[in-house]
């Protein structure tokens, strides 16, 4: 995946590695009204895929309207399993 570097990380502490971008997964998002949006998720491959987006920051208040987001060191997270030429949507406030 190239040459980088990596900070020293303890334990059990998460860190996010992004291995490339695809044409195939897409995510968009557009605002609805003041502090809502709506984020889109797709995946065009002729297979299923497993999506997980942090939304915010730390801290921040996200409300997504019918899912519970789960907190990953303190960022609501939206996971997902899309199948072949599958969509999801998530509505939240912030």
């Amino acid at each position: 995946m190239g040459l980088g570097t990596l900070t020293d990380r303890a334990e059990g502490e998460t860190f996010r590695l992004s291995a490339g971008t695809s044409t195939q997964v897409l995510a968009t998002q557009k605002p609805l009204a003041q502090k809502e949006m709506l984020l889109t998720i797709s995946n065009a491959n002729p297979f299923p895929v497993s999506v997980e987006i942090p939304i915010g920051s730390p801290g921040q208040k996200i409300v997504a309207q019918g899912e519970n987001l789960p907190q990953t060191d303190g960022i609501a997270t939206w996971s997902r399993s899309l199948a072949a030429g599958e969509e999801a949507q998530l509505r939240y406030t912030y």
